[in-house]
């Protein structure tokens, strides 16, 4: 895990460590993990698969996770973005990270070959102040090879980011941001993201 204290964004190192703002111990905390393919539970009549912290590859990635939770605090942002190639080509979006929630629709082709929303494969995520529940929801049956597979499910190692901002970084950024720009942060720009709290490649 890394922590990032408020006035020293720009020197964000890589590994980790605990450092502390001396006025009001403000964080970003970023890491870096994968899920088990094989650790997802199924619901739902098959059309909804469910990963837990415990599905997260590496005992310290596992904790870091749990600590960043924790330590968000009340009024804090917890953000979690999928490598672009989850949902997309990279190319096309021009962002490494695609946050979630996100809402793919795979096309078929009725007997005329016009085409259509065949059905559709939400990635979403909920999490308390411990544990982190990340969930595929589709609206066709899914079944194992479906989540193997690079484009559907969360086969070929997928990368995930979890973010967590506690409310006194998210207020003075939002502040300076608004004040040199006029607008928000968006958060779903993980580009910007990046940009505005110093995250890392």
């Amino acid at each position: 895990m890394r922590f990032v204290p408020l006035l020293a964004l720009a020197a964000l190192t890589l590994a980790a460590c605990d450092t502390h703002n001396d006025d009001d111990d403000a964080f970003v905390r970023v890491i870096d993990f994968e899920l088990d393919t094989d650790g997802y539970d199924v619901a739902d009549e098959g059309r909804r698969a469910s990963y837990t912290t415990d599905d997260i590859e590496g005992n310290s990635d596992r904790d870091d996770v749990e600590d960043a939770l924790r330590l968000a605090g009340d009024g804090g942002l917890v953000l979690l973005y999928a490598e672009s190639r989850l949902t997309a080509d990279e190319s096309d979006t021009g962002q490494t990270y695609t946050p979630l929630p996100v809402t793919r629709g795979f096309e078929g082709a009725d007997g005329d070959g016009v085409p259509f929303v065949d059905y559709t494969v939400t990635f979403t995520y909920a999490f308390d102040n411990q544990d982190l529940y990340v969930d595929i929801l589709s609206s066709a049956e899914l079944d194992y090879d479906f989540l193997l597979d690079e484009t559907l499910g969360l086969g070929n190692d997928i990368a995930f980011r979890l973010v967590t901002l506690e409310a006194d970084v998210v207020f003075n950024k939002q502040a300076e941001v608004l004040g040199k720009t006029g607008a928000e942060i968006d958060f779903r720009n993980y580009e910007q993201v990046k940009a505005v709290f110093g995250l890392p490649d």
